[in-house]
């Protein structure tokens, strides 16, 4: 399923759905004189998925304005391939889930790359490239796991915080 953002209010709201197998790409196409970091819903992304299944998901953005370009929330499952390009601010949030996933990539975010909260998450394969600030944030109390990562023009590769526990493999 393709979204494309046409407007100031073009946000994308999935909630308690099964995502089996499903291929979402989001193309921001309107250019925003609006600075805030949340919509008139109070959501932070783009594209936003709460309370969901996830198997063999993969999820596209390009160009998203939002203070978090996928942002997914008490989500639980799989993601085979999630890519990001051109984000305002953060281009990936997780907050209260157990996932796992195949392959990130992400291109040119102004703030973090990937932010992790109050979770579990193992990731294969992470790509970060011209990340404003963090390649990746992991904190408040998340386990990671993380078997090859690769970071290039970041300010900060890794931060591991508040009570995070971090296990790399591989990090260049």
């Amino acid at each position: 399923i393709n979204f494309f953002k046409n407007s100031e209010y073009g946000t994308v709201f999935i909630f308690n759905s099964n995502l089996e197998n499903w291929k979402i790409s989001f193309q921001n196409n309107f250019q925003s004189s609006n600075n805030s970091r949340t919509d008139f819903n109070f959501l932070t992304g783009c594209l936003n998925i709460y309370d969901s299944y996830l198997k063999n998901l993969n999820i596209k953005s390009f160009d998203a304005d939002c203070e978090d370009s996928v942002n997914i929330v008490r989500s639980i499952g799989e993601i085979k391939n999630l890519n990001i390009v051109n984000a305002k601010f953060d281009a990936i949030d997780f907050d209260f889930s157990e996932i796992k996933i195949d392959s990130i990539d992400v291109k040119n975010a102004l703030n973090d790359c990937i932010d992790l909260s109050y979770g579990s998450y193992k990731i294969e394969s992470l790509s970060v490239s011209s990340c404003g600030d963090k390649g990746i944030s992991i904190g408040e109390n998340s386990r990671v796991t993380l078997k090859n990562y690769l970071a290039n023009n970041v300010k900060i590769g890794l931060a591991s915080k508040d009570n995070a526990k971090t296990f790399v493999n591989k990090f260049k």
